[in-house]
């Protein structure tokens, strides 16, 4: 790449022009100074002694426009009928029975137009997407050159538009950042086994950002958020997303919500996967004294449910748990005062 070329954060306009906005709300104008001080950080990235540097929050609104439009692909090829199951390559529960690793229409549609935009923003980008790294996205050119052609990236989307200044970041991310310590860790469709099988809700499209290794920035895609509930209105589909100094933004709790009393006072509230894969979970919930609350596997609605106080945590107490399953949610509970932590601390 060419020193004059060098920094990834000014494509984002480019990025974004090519991907679908489908938010109609109006954002507020922007001040003088935001303008400048936006045009500010991508000048300085631009002159980063020839070395490729990425705009964290102009990635995240990358990944914002992407949750939208894969919304929109998994919602029309949910209608559509024709999921196009196929099985990975699955594993045996603790009672021996085998579960598929299942991949959809859906999981390919969304990653394919969601490489063709993280390319589109900065060509070198450290991506790890799903389908992608476990080879199961196949080799036919002429099907991939399809399932891209059915993906309409013409919008008309500026960073102007965006309802949030660069200042509110943490300080460490509204300056570019060297790509080589930037990670993106994306999962098209969270939750495929439960989505084949017919759930809609839980459904979900992870896109998390990593810095040295640390998620900093999440964004979390619901397509079907509210479905066949009594109280929804509108559109389906949301974006929750945010990050490091920023917060987190989407989420839906009510004003006079209240979280479960924490133990003592009430029982350890959990969600867990459906398919136990791991002999340690019962032991752990006992040890805990836990209540669960939730069982169904779906890494992504997981952390939704933490992030809207409707549990305590969420145990993934297996080997098949990955960082695009797990960054973007983590992000966003380190965004709240909350985090995650391994098996042995």
């Amino acid at each position: 790449m060419r020193a004059a070329s060098a920094s990834c954060a000014p494509r984002v306009a480019r990025a974004l022009r090519n991907s679908r906005e489908l938010s109609t709300r109006r954002a507020p104008q922007h001040t003088a100074s935001s303008r400048r001080s936006r045009r500010t950080a991508r000048a300085n990235a631009s002159a980063s002694d020839g070395e490729t540097t990425i705009h964290v929050p102009s990635l995240v609104r990358v990944c914002r426009r992407i949750a939208e439009r894969g919304n929109v692909i998994i919602q029309d090829v949910t209608r559509g009928g024709a999921l196009g199951v196929k099985d990975k390559g699955g594993s045996a529960t603790t009672d021996g029975s085998y579960v598929i690793d299942a991949q959809t229409e859906a999981d390919r549609r969304v990653e394919a137009m969601a490489i063709r935009a993280f390319r589109e923003f900065c060509p070198t980008l450290a991506l790890v997407a799903e389908e992608s790294f476990e080879g199961a996205m196949g080799s036919d050119e002429g099907d991939a050159r399809e399932i891209l052609g059915g993906v309409s990236m013409d919008g008309d989307e500026n960073i102007n538009a965006d309802d949030f200044d660069d200042s509110s970041w943490a300080p460490k991310l509204q300056r570019p950042i060297d790509a080589s310590r930037v990670a993106v860790y994306f999962d098209p469709l969270d939750g495929t086994n439960e989505y084949a099988a017919g759930e809609r809700e839980a459904i979900t499209i992870l896109c998390g950002v990593a810095v040295d290794g640390v998620p900093v920035a999440g964004v979390i895609g619901q397509p079907f958020y509210k479905y066949g509930r009594a109280d929804a209105q509108g559109a389906l589909g949301r974006v929750v997303w945010g990050g490091t100094g920023i917060g987190v933004h989407g989420l839906d709790i009510a004003k006079d919500a209240v979280a479960p009393p924490l133990p003592p006072a009430g029982p350890h509230v959990v969600a867990v996967n459906r398919n136990i894969r791991e002999n340690r979970q019962e032991p752990v919930l006992e040890a805990l004294r836990s209540r669960v609350d939730v069982r169904i596997s779906a890494t992504g609605f997981h952390y939704l449910l933490l992030l809207e106080r409707r549990a305590h945590s969420a145990l993934m107490l297996r080997k098949a748990s990955k960082k695009w399953d797990t960054c973007a949610g983590e992000a966003l509970l380190r965004a709240t005062g909350g985090g995650g932590t391994r098996t042995a601390g």
